[in-house]
């Protein structure tokens, strides 16, 4: 998360800029933008006993190397990190986020993964995150988005010894893998969105929960602060 979190300040400080440019930072000023938030939180994050974070920021490189290479050029952003809130006539809750990038009419999420390429075009036609920007850019621009997409900085499987600058290696760095995932959104895809939204606030305000799968990430004590409350139920 800290990876992905300074990789997405980076983006932003370039992009936000070429709002108004039209052109990229150089590519050591996007890098520099990454180092500096990196130590900023690599001194706030929870890091496990088998983690180095110097592994870390050396791939956060390679990856933000790979994403201005071979997706910024073709970019020109209208919005960056756009916040929205979107109020319903008949809904008391309204809808609040953030879209990472729009660009020509298209929204896009970035994010860094080590997903299966075939995982994240799934999650691209599937995603209620995209689903629920798309219903926020018709709200706000009065028409529907081109298109949405997930822009997805693939993280090796395998960690690969690096060195801790991004330009001195002693052999030669893979190329880094970044792919970008279209998808579109329906206006049916959409009324399920809002459909799920009043079923979720009913629950909510009811006092109805699920539990999630056992043996999920989701269902976990590493990664669910309500673990234990849960299972004294479930």
């Amino acid at each position: 998360m800290t990876q992905s979190n300074c990789i997405h300040s980076a983006v932003e400080t370039n992009f936000i800029q070429k709002i108004d440019t039209f052109l990229d930072l150089p590519l050591s000023d996007v890098l520099d933008d990454f180092s500096t938030e990196f130590d900023e939180r690599k001194h706030e994050t929870a890091w496990f006993k088998n983690e180095k974070p110097a592994a870390f920021k050396d791939q956060g490189y390679s990856l933000l190397e790979g994403y201005q290479k071979i997706i910024a050029p073709a970019i020109q952003p209208s919005h960056v990190e756009h916040k929205f809130e979107i109020h319903f006539d008949n809904f008391d809750v309204p809808l609040i986020g953030r879209m990472d990038l729009i660009h020509n009419e298209n929204i896009a999420d970035n994010k860094a993964t080590g997903k299966a390429p075939s995982v994240v075009a799934k999650e691209a036609d599937e995603s209620l995150q995209l689903t629920a920007y798309a219903l926020a850019y018709r709200a706000e621009f009065h028409k529907a988005e081109k298109g949405v997409s997930i822009i997805a900085l693939f993280r090796p499987k395998k960690a690969k010894e690096q060195l801790s600058h991004p330009f001195v290696k002693a052999t030669k760095p893979k190329t880094s893998n970044i792919q970008n995932f279209p998808s579109t959104r329906d206006q049916q895809s959409i009324n399920r969105y809002l459909k799920l939204m009043a079923h979720v606030k009913n629950a909510i305000e009811n006092d109805i929960y699920f539990p999630r799968a056992p043996g999920t990430w989701e269902c976990s004590p590493k990664f669910c602060g309500y673990y234990q409350l849960c299972h004294k139920e479930w």
